[in-house]
């Protein structure tokens, strides 16, 4: 069977040139049981239970889609689909409109939802327990269309439920008004319900009062009733039920392919799944554009991103194909993500690689998560500030195995290895400037060398060495000068201990304030180069 409608205006040249013919017109529905096969061929795929649209999109609004969807109250001419531009901008409007909207639409399918009002709407008396009762009497034609099934939504309220409020910063608060289904109409004033409930709420068996109407969804002023009125709407509700049983099915899927087989790169720019969100106020918190509820899945999303190619751009977050670094001097960025500091200053936290040096493999790459603020998304400048795993850092020529880098021009370098001169293999933490060099006679370390015994030296092992028995200053190379600007204790009975030392004389090389002993003498430098001295007895 096809069906074949006469375009608008015959009288028209070229607008009624199928009327006569065999041919489908673009915008025809054909519903076949007929021989289905390839061309030239008697091959039968019998089409039995299916649904054949065929046709081709030709032009705006109504004439640019294959399969029209509109979900409205409203007659078919206020309710052409948006095909080709908007308004003003519409490719219906001729030339005006085409030098506004710069693409000529077609899609196959397009569907159109709408905020749908009730189809009827009929002011209440009173509720019972399974009736509507009604002001006025309806005519015949509204009882002719209210039928089983129907929704029924009151402006009847729960008073014992909170009144929501409505803000972006918050999520949408919950239904407070009673609703039902219509079961029959059983005159012009009463409608028989199947009972009565809050939506969501729980709870069942309340009956709505006329006394306690709804002010936040709407505000009616008067106890009404919306028949047939949803609540929620969609324009798509896919279901895959798999039951047990003997079946050859073992996939489920939803696949868009893009092909693309012009020969010529960038011919055509590909757009797969676009959202947008217009209209002038926000919605609730807790809403979304994508929302997987898939927990049990081991992959919520599967991504194979191109080497060289961007998995997600936005302009909060941001991360790169794997294609990584290869020459030296090659640095690629991984990843990202961005806020602002007032509304001037882009505040980037980077993941990206470096090639430090010429060598091939990971011994010569290291991995730099950092701040850069403001620059190019995609882009690694200069970092404020940088942390650097298992880094090339200033002064050495190759990595090491387990190192962290706090570095930018200087650094710390935390290590497990033991390849400094005469450092202990084990933890410690490397104080480096950034002129140090492996061949530097000084590089600061702090060590903890064993469960009592705490280094703070350079690599020649001068410095302090701190352990639960003393205080050591100096080391194996040179000799130390403890200062204290303040008082030196030595408490709960335990003793000071120094070498015995002689001054050579009494204008040997001293300073105010220093003094020594010796197994006959305290001295005292009293002033520069001067020492003065007492004697020791036994008591």
């Amino acid at each position: 069977m096809s069906v074949n409608p006469s375009q608008n205006d015959p009288t028209k040249p070229y607008q009624d040139n199928y009327s006569g013919g065999s041919l489908i017109k673009p915008h025809a529905l054909l519903v076949t049981g007929a021989r289905v096969g390839l061309p030239n061929t008697d091959d039968d795929h019998n089409a039995n239970g299916q649904l054949y649209l065929v046709g081709q999109t030709d032009g705006p609004d109504g004439l640019g889609c294959l399969i029209c969807v509109i979900n409205s109250g409203n007659a078919l001419p206020n309710t052409m689909p948006g095909i080709s531009g908007g308004g003003s901008s519409n490719w219906a409007n001729g030339a005006s409109g085409i030098a506004e909207y710069g693409d000529a639409d077609s899609p196959m399918e397009y569907l159109f939802e709408q905020n749908l009002q009730p189809v009827l709407t009929l002011d209440v008396a009173s509720y019972t327990a399974g009736q509507i009762v009604l002001k006025s009497a309806m005519s015949a034609a509204q009882m002719a269309r209210v039928h089983y099934g129907m929704y029924v939504q009151t402006n009847s309220v729960d008073p014992t439920l909170a009144t929501p409020t409505f803000s972006a910063t918050t999520s949408q608060g919950g239904l407070t008004f009673y609703a039902s289904i219509v079961d029959h109409v059983v005159d012009n004033t009463h409608i028989a319900v199947r009972g009565w409930a809050v939506p969501g709420s729980g709870k069942t068996g309340g009956v709505p009062d006329t006394s306690s109407l709804d002010t936040a969804w709407t505000n009616f002023g008067k106890a009404v009733v919306g028949i047939g009125s949803p609540t929620n709407t969609s324009h798509i509700n896919w279901v895959f039920d798999y039951e047990a049983g003997q079946s050859w099915v073992r996939n489920y899927e939803n696949e868009i392919d893009l092909i693309n087989n012009s020969g010529q790169d960038g011919r055509v720019r590909i757009r797969g799944l676009t959202m947008t969100y217009q209209g002038n106020a926000a919605p609730s918190a807790d809403s979304w554009a994508l929302n997987l509820n898939t927990a049990p899945m081991p992959v919520d999303i599967h991504m194979e991103v191109g080497a060289k190619s961007v998995g997600i751009e936005s302009n909060a977050f941001w991360f790169h194909g794997n294609a990584g670094v290869s020459n030296q001097g090659d640095t690629w960025e991984m990843m990202e993500s961005a806020a602002f500091a007032g509304s001037a200053q882009n505040m980037r936290l980077v993941s990206w690689l470096a090639q430090d040096c010429a060598t091939a493999g990971y011994g010569c790459v290291s991995l730099h998560q950092g701040l850069i603020v403001n620059g190019t998304t995609g882009a690694v400048s200069t970092p404020q500030a940088q942390i650097v795993y298992d880094p090339l850092l200033p002064g050495h020529t190759t990595n090491s195995t387990g190192v962290l880098g706090l570095a930018s021009f200087g650094g710390i370098d935390f290590s497990l290895d033991g390849g400094h001169p005469t450092v202990p293999q084990g933890n410690f933490l490397v104080l480096q400037p950034s002129n140090w060099t492996e061949s530097s006679s000084v590089a600061p370390i702090l060590q903890a060398a064993s469960a009592s015994q705490l280094n703070v030296r350079d690599t020649s092992g001068n410095g302090i060495t701190l352990n639960t028995y003393g205080l050591t200053v100096g080391g194996e190379a040179d000799v130390g000068t403890l200062v204290s600007s303040g008082n030196v204790n030595v408490k709960n009975g335990a003793y000071f201990q120094e070498s015995l030392t002689t001054p050579a004389s009494s204008t040997s090389a001293c300073i105010a304030g220093e003094f020594t002993d010796d197994q006959n003498y305290h001295y005292v430098c009293v002033q520069t180069n001067t020492w003065k001295r007492v004697a020791l007895s036994s008591f």
